[in-house]
């Protein structure tokens, strides 16, 4: 409920947003009940028309309702029409309110177009105005420009990651393998090594899945796991008291496996700064492909 008017207003002005949580859509029927409810109480003089009446459900309204909505004469009919089995059990437990010609009368004249539907993406549309927008659904992804194309010759920053394939397609044709003239007649060999340049090329994106790890992030965030705060560095995120609690409860080997590999993380780079951990990326990226690409290659050559 939204007043318009301070509370001095002789006639106060407001508004009313209907916010339920349905299991599927909010269809025509349903809808009916809750729009009896209006029309009874200001037949009774409980409360005064609203100005507007919003449906907000999370997971929208059945076309057939939105359609009733953009023609109020025509929802107006329906609700008239549907009377007994829509709204005169559904207003009240005490009593039928059954629809007497004074009923019938002031629902005639009752303004339709007040009611209104605010659609999901709408409502996240001008969530995204507010500030609040980041805190509850994170910052969106940015797109990356597409990686650069691979010159044809093999640069120096490369070599050590180029020396990894060699070796992986010398095993597999079982042969010394030290340039690409050694496998240019092979087009399974040449194709994996024109895809292993490009991911190499592609840099970290090819070690972290920003996407995978957004979700994560939030669906850990919605379930009070962690907090999110602002600064100029950007997003960051912090443990709550429900986290140290929920973490115990993993006892799996890969659950310890992964904590043993975090407590290293903290332990290795806790205290570098960004520069600092942005520079020994840069500087170790083509080696951590390397040995990453050496595995996807002989899984590939297997197949």
């Amino acid at each position: 409920m939204v007043w318009l008017d301070p509370p001095s207003s002789k006639s106060r002005r407001w508004s009313l947003y209907q916010c339920k949580h349905y299991d599927t859509k909010l269809g025509t029927g349903v809808a009916a009940a809750e729009i009896g409810k209006v029309l009874y109480y200001t037949f009774t003089g409980d409360y005064s028309s609203p100005q507007e009446y919003w449906f907000v459900t999370h997971r929208g309204v059945t076309s057939d309702f939105q359609d009733y909505v953009d023609q109020p004469e025509a929802l107006r009919t329906y609700i008239l029409a549907g009377w007994n089995d829509r709204c005169a059990t559904k207003i009240t437990s005490k009593q039928t309110i059954a629809l007497s010609a004074a009923l019938k009368a002031h629902i005639q004249g009752f303004d339709f177009s007040i009611f209104r539907v605010k659609q999901p993406l709408t409502l996240i549309d001008e969530h995204a105005q507010t500030r609040f927008h980041l805190t509850v659904f994170g910052a969106p992804l940015i797109e990356r420009p597409p990686p650069p194309t691979p010159p044809s010759m093999v640069a120096a920053s490369e070599s050590e990651y180029i020396e990894q394939l060699y070796q992986v397609i010398g095993a597999d044709l079982g042969k010394r393998v030290t340039a690409v003239a050694d496998f240019a007649s092979a087009e399974k060999h040449s194709s994996l090594f024109d895809r292993s340049r490009i991911t190499f090329y592609r840099g970290t994106e090819f070690l972290v899945k920003r996407d995978v790890m957004s979700i994560g992030l939030n669906e850990m965030f919605s379930r009070e796991l962690l907090d999110k705060t602002f600064d100029t560095a950007g997003i960051l995120y912090r443990s709550t008291k429900l986290t140290t609690a929920f973490v115990s409860l993993l006892k799996s080997e890969y659950a310890n496996s992964l904590r043993d590999r975090a407590d290293w993380v903290v332990m290795r780079f806790g205290d570098m700064k960004d520069t600092e951990l942005s520079a020994y990326m840069t500087a170790s990226i083509g080696k951590w492909g390397a040995e990453f690409e050496r595995l996807t290659a002989i899984n590939e050559l297997e197949l």
